[in-house]
């Protein structure tokens, strides 16, 4: 647990005293709660939506999908029409039982706590605040987490181990976690669930957004990941048959990136627009591999 998640969450329990201490104020607390409960089935039926279309787009290019899986370790699962049905929907289902049992803790949240209206203001500007330093945090703690996630035996066959059961696609993804790993890390590791609902509502929204494009690894099929995107991120590797690298994959800056993402590496703290240093620096791992290599050209014959 870093210190940031503490602070959230004591932020939050501030807040409901300051409520319980002033019930003479408009703190329109029933209101705050059933916009809360709006806003959570909003995410969670907008996000239900855009996997099934994912799913469909898969099962419609279904030869693509299988022929680009036979040129990888997936070959072993998808060499019949059964196989590729069956891991697909596998994935799909992985996906939609992932995204809801890591919504334990922010619905807990909503339905358990009160937030004020009056104090919005200052409470989402404290929010955001919290948010952004734990982003400075990201690359570290995720790096941390992730590894333990495949080196510790519990880890892996009890939390993130379902992750990889589910083959390379965007519908498998829920802020690259297994199922009971998604409540463990939103409870004990990602403070999105103690903040105001607005703001849990908003990180929650592009984190997850974000991760499910980023592990779209078949190509030519939606949601497209873009070649310049591919150039700067290796955690389609993590996916493909290799373990590191173990943090988030980035490394915005290096000579073949685009002047788009250059400039996104000025606005970020380096240990995530370089999150790969972790792994050069503690695995010996090398930006230029082999493996990168043969998925770029995987990804340049499927993509259309």
């Amino acid at each position: 647990m870093h210190t940031v998640i503490l602070f959230a969450m004591a932020f939050l329990l501030l807040e409901n005293l300051i409520i319980y201490l002033t019930p003479g104020l408009p703190h329109m607390t029933d209101f705050t709660r059933e916009a809360a409960i709006w806003l959570f089935f909003i995410h969670f039926i907008g996000f239900s939506i855009y996997r099934t279309v994912i799913l469909f787009d898969h099962l419609r290019k279904k030869d693509k999908v299988q022929a680009f899986l036979m040129e990888t370790q997936w070959k072993r699962k998808v060499n019949t029409q059964f196989g590729l049905y069956f891991e697909i929907f596998h994935g799909y289902l992985t996906g939609l039982l992932t995204h809801i049992v890591l919504l334990i803790p922010w619905y807990f949240v909503i339905t358990t706590f009160h937030f004020s209206v009056l104090l919005m203001p200052l409470v989402c500007w404290i929010n955001l605040l919290t948010a952004k330093r734990f982003m400075g945090k990201l690359g570290g703690w995720y790096y941390r987490e992730h590894w333990l996630g495949h080196n510790h035996e519990f880890d892996f066959v009890y939390l993130h181990g379902p992750h990889h059961d589910a083959l390379p696609s965007g519908m498998i993804a829920v802020a690259g976690n297994g199922f009971l790993e998604g409540v463990a890390r939103y409870t004990f590791g990602i403070p999105h669930a103690f903040y105001n609902p607005l703001i849990s509502f908003f990180n929650s929204t592009i984190d997850i957004k974000n991760d499910i494009d980023m592990h779209q690894y078949i190509p030519g099929v939606f949601p497209k990941l873009d070649r310049d995107v591919h150039d700067v991120f290796q955690h389609s590797l993590h996916h493909l048959g290799k373990l590191e690298p173990y943090g988030v994959g980035l490394k915005l800056d290096h000579p073949g990136a685009s002047e788009k993402h250059r400039k996104m590496a000025k606005k970020m703290p380096e240990s995530l627009h370089n999150s790969i240093g972790f792994d050069e620096k503690l695995n010996g791992y090398k930006w230029d591999n082999a493996a990168f290599r043969k998925y770029i050209k995987l990804y340049d014959k499927y993509n259309d």
